[in-house]
């Protein structure tokens, strides 16, 4: 039994969304269609407003229940050539929790494991936002995972801004940078961060991605390390707070690899970091190298 028992505008997009493999379990009727929206798409909240827009308040559950199976409909109804399909396909970064809730109620869409607690699924854009594409999808463009993962991010990268990129410190409180894009995708640039500040690349760089449209970084090398503590608080709170969340944990990222730095809060309430045994060797190399 959900919490949207006894709630009829809950109950009716509960119900409508049933047959389409949802399972919300929101306790409001915005978390309800977050959760289709995870499940399918990225719901345009305008294009919602609108089909509200002169109705009674009243018809309001069944015009929103009708809406959500409209946009379904349209989602699972786009074909696309299979060279137009990896033009367009990107990639959506998923906490190990969310991921699993995907499972369950996805279980036909298509994950890779790209950094150690994380999981990527591949999203399409439509006339509506975006779904996540399935697995006999994927299949039928008869590329291997690693190629289809590939066009993802390249596309990714295609549609990041120069601007994208913005510092946000640089002073004895640490350098750091953040990233806004505004399209519901900054926490996948993670898996790109070392072609947007490569002046890093080597050294890798650590960052913060909370939630899915949220991260923050600091490079692993001296001027950065000041920041990784704010970095750490920014984790350990916003994956608790934040919309569609994806990580309470840090992530160092390289050219050469990726690595996840637990947060945990310590005694007198700061983040505590655990930096892994093969993320305190490459410290030491980089020092040797002169690059610490």
């Amino acid at each position: 039994m959900t919490e949207s028992a006894g709630h009829p505008l809950l109950a009716l997009i509960e119900s409508a969304l049933a047959p389409l493999g949802a399972r919300p379990m929101g306790a409001t009727d915005e978390a309800l269609l977050v959760a289709y929206a995870e499940l399918e798409m990225e719901l345009v909240w305008t294009d919602l407003d609108a089909c509200l827009h002169g109705t009674d308040p009243a018809h309001w559950a069944d015009a929103v229940a009708e809406r959500v199976v409209h946009l379904a409909a349209e989602a699972r109804t786009d074909t696309a050539e299979p060279a137009d399909a990896l033009a367009t396909l990107l990639p959506v970064l998923w906490g190990e929790s969310s991921a699993r809730d995907l499972a369950r109620r996805a279980p036909d869409v298509l994950a890779f494991s790209q950094a150690p607690g994380l999981i990527t699924t591949l999203a399409a854009p439509t006339v509506n936002g975006r779904r996540f594409v399935q697995r006999a999808e994927l299949e039928s463009l008869g590329q291997p995972a690693p190629a289809l993962v590939a066009a993802a991010l390249g596309n990714l990268r295609a549609r990041t801004g120069e601007d994208a990129v913005q510092m946000l410190r640089g002073d004895e409180a640490g350098l750091s940078y953040g990233l806004a894009c505004d399209d519901g995708l900054d926490s996948s640039r993670l898996l790109i961060l070392p072609d947007l500040l490569p002046q890093f690349a080597e050294q890798g760089l650590v960052a913060a991605i909370p939630a899915r449209d949220f991260l923050v970084a600091a490079p692993f090398c001296r001027p950065g390390l000041a920041a990784l503590r704010g970095l750490a608080q920014v984790a350990h709170d916003g994956a608790r707070t934040m919309p569609q969340p994806v990580s309470g944990d840090l992530y160092w990222i390289s050219r050469s690899g990726t690595a996840r730095i637990g947060v945990s809060p310590a005694a007198d309430g700061r983040p505590h970091l655990d930096l892994p045994q093969s993320l305190a060797e490459h410290q030491a190399q980089l020092a040797a190298r002169g690059l610490w």
